[in-house]
């Protein structure tokens, strides 16, 4: 396998039945994401097994509750500040609307 790469966005969220959160690009899932409890998975993520487009959207996966938290702390700690432009502001608080559920995306 050759460098993880995720599978391009944008990507949506719809809820099932059970509440159960799956993730779709273009109408093809690449995860379905369930309540975890100790030991059990909180995503399985869709593609050919094996492939580099499969490691990629894991690792984005794993790596999201991190960059949330470092998006927050940026706009915590700089705010409106010359530090970053409007369109950057505006990408950052509709990234973290997103990650928290009140935007469809």
């Amino acid at each position: 396998m050759g460098d993880p790469t995720h599978t391009p966005g944008p990507w949506v969220v719809n809820r099932d039945r059970r509440g159960a959160g799956k993730l779709y690009v273009r109408e093809a899932r690449i995860a379905e994401v369930a309540g975890a409890t100790a030991g059990r998975a909180v995503a399985h993520v869709t593609a050919v097994v094996g492939s580099d487009e499969q490691l990629g959207n894991a690792c984005l996966v794993a790596a999201a509750p991190e960059m949330l938290e470092a998006l927050r702390l940026a706009l915590a700690e700089h705010g409106r500040s010359v530090l970053f432009g409007s369109i950057t502001l505006d990408a950052m608080e509709r990234a973290i609307a997103k990650a928290e559920g009140r935007d469809d995306g």
